[in-house]
């Protein structure tokens, strides 16, 4: 990579903001402010991935970026909160984890992020955005965390869209600005994913009225 020596400090302070994103997200309450919160973050990835076509001379990121944009920050969040309106779902309800102990879990996988980017650096040959990449793995974390560790659908879908968005962060981080095919393919199954989800929270919602998914577990013979 050459000529970064002005865009590395952009890149870990864009890095470093979606990481507040995602552990904002892991204080949230309300459903509405979580949605806005994850397009926020997705937006600072379309600007991440838009530096990084220039200054890494992959300009087929640039359609990335207007993918980013038209899906991420704009189309899925839209989507949310059009569910969010129409089932009138205003907060989370009892999570599985306090709010006060999941910011301590989610302050312990950041540091576990930073501890594993060491040896995943042993192993990739290359020059690699290093903070970006400890952030991609703290962000992919704390996404499965989210969905782990909350009730309700929309939120455990917001923890997957989070998980996507460390998962693109480092492969463009680790590959250097990505193959189109990679990006594409990424792109489709998160599409995918929402769209079988949308159906599911609307499902889950007619058979119990309500969005808890630990109803679920009635279910069982």
């Amino acid at each position: 990579m050459e000529n970064l020596t002005g865009v590395v400090p952009t890149l870990d302070k864009l890095a470093t903001c979606m990481l507040g994103a995602a552990m904002i997200m892991v204080m949230c309450s309300r459903l509405v402010t979580l949605v806005y919160v994850y397009a926020f973050q997705s937006l600072l990835l379309a600007i991440t991935a838009l530096i990084a076509t220039f200054s890494l001379n992959s300009h087929h990121l640039i359609w990335m970026v207007f993918l980013i944009v038209a899906l991420k920050v704009v189309a899925i969040p839209l989507v949310l909160l059009e569910i969010t309106a129409t089932l009138t779902i205003k907060k989370e309800v009892e999570p599985y984890v306090e709010p006060r102990v999941s910011v301590l879990v989610a302050s312990g996988l950041v540091i576990l992020a930073y501890y594993t980017e060491r040896y995943i650096l042993q192993l990739h040959k290359g020059e690699v955005f290093t903070h970006c990449l400890a952030t991609s793995i703290a962000l992919i974390l704390i996404g499965f965390f989210l969905m782990i560790s909350r009730k309700k659908a929309i939120t455990q879908m917001v923890g997957l869209l989070t998980m996507e968005n460390g998962v693109f962060l480092s492969a463009m981080t680790l590959t250097s600005g990505m193959p189109m095919i990679v990006e594409l393919g990424i792109s489709f199954d998160v599409l995918v994913g929402i769209l079988i989800m949308g159906v599911f929270v609307f499902r889950i919602r007619e058979t119990f009225a309500s969005l808890d998914t630990s109803k679920l577990n009635s279910l069982r013979g």
